[in-house]
């Protein structure tokens, strides 16, 4: 699993593995990815003092996927 810091206080969390989308995602991996996104909108909400943090995962065209790998985006 890669964490990658993109923009101000914006985290994606990647597979290493490749995962197309969240039609193909094993539960155990899953699993994971959630583990650390609750643990970056945790450290995110005390950096930056926000009053909340998103996440975001798109899929397929429609559903906005113009990235054919796998990755959550978590921001304040």
């Amino acid at each position: 699993m890669s964490l990658l810091f993109v923009g101000f206080g914006q985290v994606l969390i990647i597979p290493n593995q490749h995962i197309e989308n969240i039609y193909t995602l094993e539960v155990e991996i899953s699993n994971r990815i959630h583990e650390l996104e609750i643990e970056v909108a945790r450290r995110l909400k005390e950096v930056y003092k926000c009053d909340g943090v998103s996440s975001r995962q798109h899929n397929e065209p429609d559903g906005s996927q113009d990235v054919w790998h796998y990755h959550l985006h978590v921001f304040p």
